[in-house]
C-alpha cells in the first residue's frame, strides 16, 4: 500500500515530474516482491513508463540510497520496514530473501553497509553470505566427485568405449538429485552381473543407462545372472 504522505515525503517533493513517475513505478509495479528486491529487466521499464533508457539510468542515480539497480534487479530499501508486522507476512518475506542469487544477496549487503540498516533491512550479513556462498562450493565438489565415481564405475563394469558426453555427464548429475551414489551404483552392479541386458544393451552408452528415473529404478530391481554377464564383460572389454 502506498501512503498518502508521500506527496509531502521530504525526498519525493524535491522530484521532478518524470523522476516522480519513475519512482511511484519503481515502487508499484506489478514485478514488485513483498521483501523490495525484484528481477526487471531495464528494457521492460523504460517501455511500461515511456520513459527512454538514457534517461532512465540518469535518473535512478538520483534515488540512490533509497532504490537502487543492477544487472536488471532492482532493491528498495526500507521498503521492509513499511510492510506488516504479522508473522505470516515476515515468514513470507524471509522466504523470499532466501531464495535469492548468492550475488544479489552479496550486492545488497553491500549497499545496507554502505547506508547503514544491514541487519533490519536485509536480515542477512557477509558472514552468513560466506557460508551459503562455501556452502555452494561444497556443493559442487561433491556432486564432481560423485559424478566421477559413478561414470568410473560404469566404465570399468558395463562398457568402456563408452562416450563421455557433456550430455551424458547431465544425465548422470540428474540421476544423482534423485538417487544416492551407493543406488547408482547398486543399478550398475546389477546391470553388469545380468547376462541379458549386458549382451543385449551395454553398447548403447552411458547416457542411455541414465537417461530416465524409471530406467534407474528399472535396473535397481534385476536379477544378477553372474555365469553369463561376466563372459559378456570379458568380450566387451576385448
Amino acid at each position: 500500500m502506498l501512503k498518502t504522505r508521500f506527496w509531502t515525503d521530504g525526498f519525493i517533493i524535491t522530484l521532478d515530474p518524470v523522476e516522480k513517475l519513475l519512482f511511484l513505478y519503481l515502487l508499484t509495479n506489478q514485478y514488485t516482491s513483498i521483501c523490495g528486491i525484484y528481477e526487471c529487466p531495464l528494457k521492460v521499464m523504460a517501455f511500461e513508463t515511456g520513459i527512454d533508457r538514457d534517461a532512465f539510468e540518469r535518473v535512478i542515480e538520483r534515488f540512490k540510497g533509497r532504490i537502487h539497480y543492477k544487472n536488471n534487479w532492482v532493491y528498495i530499501r526500507n521498503f521492509i520496514k513499511h510492510q506488516s508486522s504479522s508473522p505470516t507476512i515476515q515468514i513470507a518475506i524471509k522466504n523470499e530473501l532466501s531464495e535469492l542469487p548468492v550475488s544479489v544477496k552479496t550486492w545488497m549487503v553491500e549497499i545496507d553497509e554502505e547506508y547503514g540498516h544491514i541487519q533490519e533491512v536485509a536480515g542477512f550479513s557477509h558472514e552468513d553470505i560466506e557460508k551459503e556462498l562455501q556452502k555452494g562450493k561444497d556443493d559442487v565438489e561433491k556432486m564432481k566427485k560423485d559424478t566421477d565415481t559413478v561414470v568410473q564405475s560404469y566404465i570399468e563394469k558395463i562398457n568402456s568405449r563408452s562416450r563421455i558426453t557433456e550430455g551424458a555427464i547431465d544425465k548422470v548429475r540428474v540421476r544423482l538429485n534423485q538417487y544416492t551414489v551407493d543406488e547408482l551404483l547398486d543399478a550398475i552392479d546389477r546391470f553388469s552381473r545380468s547376462g541379458w541386458w549386458m549382451r543385449n544393451n551395454s553398447r548403447r552408452g552411458l547416457a542411455w543407462f541414465f537417461r530416465s528415473e524409471d530406467q534407474i529404478a528399472r535396473f535397481l530391481e534385476l536379477e544378477p545372472d553372474i555365469e553369463s554377464a561376466n563372459s559378456e564383460v570379458v568380450r566387451i572389454r576385448k
